[in-house]
């Protein structure tokens, strides 16, 4: 697919995804990395939950557009 993007969950991208979940006291890793994958494109998230996705990017004055499915 053209607009697919393989991230590379590294040590970096680990320790950004500890510190995001301690901020916002929240624990799901993958809805983690998916918020920071966001922030960091300036990109909407399309989502079936947009609660916990909207915590994590809340926690960090973060603007993710969040398309709930």
């Amino acid at each position: 697919m053209k607009a697919t993007r393989i991230i590379d969950v590294d040590e970096l991208m680990a320790r950004r995804v500890g510190k995001l979940l301690g901020v916002s006291g929240t624990a799901d890793v993958v809805d983690a990395v998916v918020a920071i994958v966001a922030m960091d494109a300036s990109a909407a998230v399309i989502t079936s939950d947009p609660v916990d996705i909207g915590k994590l990017v809340e926690s960090v004055r973060g603007d993710v557009p969040l398309i709930t499915v």
